[in-house]
């Protein structure tokens, strides 16, 4: 012989022993691994199905044969729903197992109830062979079906496959003997059956486990990618409400709200700076009278266009805000009285048509006001404007000399 024959019976015990262990230790590390309850089951069933074959001669026909084989090939279905299983429900698959485990039951209570002849166990084995082929076919076709996937299913695919072609052998060896072959006959075909058996509960559980460890890792990173890309989106949504919260909603000027802030800001840094900070107040004139004459609609088409045209003309260090109705506000930084002044005019020549407005002018006093002072004494001016004919710029240090000259 070349090789020696291996005891089979003494095989069949060690494989119903490690399908034990496995169960034992999935079960143990079961909230590390994510291993269901199926395919414990499945291991625990395997081992008593070939726990029960391994009494063969030595215990009742019912439970070597009936129960054995029944307890058996539902642990081998199991298996295979459950290696089907790992990254959803498949119920299909569900009810095809369901379908064949009832054909598995009624074929071999069948062959319990007509008690066979010796001359007939070859067709029995052959039966019991072809039930578990087309068991592990399935997840031998569905897991190695296309290039693309995890590599632990390739191996489950490829690990299923071999074991689908062993019980082949099996069956074509059964087919040509002319003489019955019982389980235990230590033949070439039969060898490889068993030790292709050990091969898939060893390896398979462990393709498995990785299996589910990759989805476990998959499922963590796709949500760090979800939580990434929420946070990115709650960051722009902040961003979205910080700028509706600072900006009028109507002419898109940022608003009364952030030039409060920020004129405390401006104020701090022209007194330790040194550098000239100015506040202008600019006041639509006869705004009333264009709602009257052509409604809400017209006066906030004027203010937009009176907006867009602060917005084109301030310099980028300056800042232009809408206080609301139709006034508006613009803080001129590092800008001297007279270059304040040419600003104003400038803006004020460059509205459309007859649209005019009336300027006040304040150049901060650090030290000597705070910057709410010196924004009164700009509306000052802007009044002053108003009362000396409209359509003009005012400088609030103006207004204050000919107050003095007049007292």
């Amino acid at each position: 012989m070349i090789w020696s024959p291996l005891d089979l019976r003494s095989a069949v015990f060690l494989i119903a022993v490690g399908n034990a262990l496995a169960a034992t230790g999935l079960t143990l590390y079961r909230g590390v691994t994510g291993v269901s309850r199926t395919y414990i089951a499945a291991r625990v069933c395997q081992s008593a199905g070939w726990l029960l074959i391994w009494q063969i001669g030595n215990a009742p026909l019912w439970l070597n044969f009936l129960v054995a084989n029944v307890v058996l090939q539902f642990g081998f279905a199991l298996e295979a729903l459950a290696v089907l299983s790992v990254t959803r429900r498949r119920p299909r698959v569900e009810i095809f197992y369901a379908i064949w485990f009832a054909v598995i039951v009624a074929g071999t209570a069948g062959r319990y109830f007509m008690p066979f002849t010796a001359a007939e166990l070859n067709q029995v084995n052959i039966e019991a062979s072809l039930y578990a082929m087309v068991t592990f076919a399935v997840p031998a076709a569905l897991k190695g079906r296309g290039a693309a996937g995890s590599r632990f299913k390739r191996v489950l695919a490829v690990l299923y496959a071999v074991f689908s072609l062993s019980l082949l052998a099996r069956i074509v060896m059964l087919l040509s003997a002319r003489e019955p072959v019982p389980l235990f006959a230590p033949n070439l075909v039969q060898t490889f059956l068993f030790v292709t058996v050990f091969a898939v509960l060893l390896f398979a559980t462990l393709a498995y486990v990785l299996l589910l460890t990759e989805r476990t890792v998959q499922y963590l990173q796709a949500s760090e990618e979800s939580y990434r890309v929420l946070a990115d989106d709650v960051s722009v949504l902040n961003q979205r409400l910080r700028e509706e919260a600072i900006r009028d909603p109507l002419t898109g000027l940022l608003n009364r709200r952030y030039l409060q802030e920020s004129l405390a800001r401006d104020a701090a840094i022209a007194l330790r700076s040194g550098l000239p900070l100015l506040v202008a107040m600019l006041d639509v004139d006869g705004f009333k009278e264009v709602n009257d004459r052509g409604g809400h609609e017209a006066g906030d088409a004027l203010l937009c266009e009176i907006a867009r045209q602060l917005s084109s003309q301030v310099r980028s260090s300056d800042l232009a805000c809408r206080m609301g109705g139709d006034e508006f506000l613009v803080v001129l930084r590092s800008a001297d009285p007279p270059a304040a002044l040419a600003l104003c005019e400038r803006w004020r020549a460059s509205l459309p048509g007859a649209v005019t407005v009336s300027i006040g002018l304040a150049v901060y006093r650090a030290g000597e006001e705070t910057i709410e002072e010196t924004v009164r004494r700009a509306d000052a001016a802007l009044y002053e404007a108003k009362r000396m004919g409209r359509n003009r710029v005012v400088l609030a240090d103006a207004v204050a000399a000919s107050e003095r000259a007049v007292s």
